[in-house]
């Protein structure tokens, strides 16, 4: 696994790249086709972050999170 801090993530701005995605919201078809990209794992680099709640501008996480309602947690 990419040893980063989810602190890292959001606070120092990491882009988005091949491992590291953020989900402005929940649509199941987009987290499934994130997991099974990390789960097919040919670069050999054991997964990624996914990053739910956070809006993105060129690909850089926009702070703060708008996070997820708490109706939607029992269905993720």
């Amino acid at each position: 696994m990419i040893p980063i801090k989810i602190e890292t993530l959001l606070e120092g701005r990491k882009v988005e790249q091949n491992r590291i995605e953020y989900k402005e919201g929940f649509n199941p078809s987009e987290i499934v086709h994130t997991i099974c990209g990390y789960a097919n794992d040919i670069a050999g680099v054991d997964g990624g972050y996914l990053v739910i709640g956070v809006k993105t501008e060129s690909g850089s996480p926009v702070l703060p999170p708008i996070g997820v309602s708490d109706e939607l947690l029992d269905d993720i």
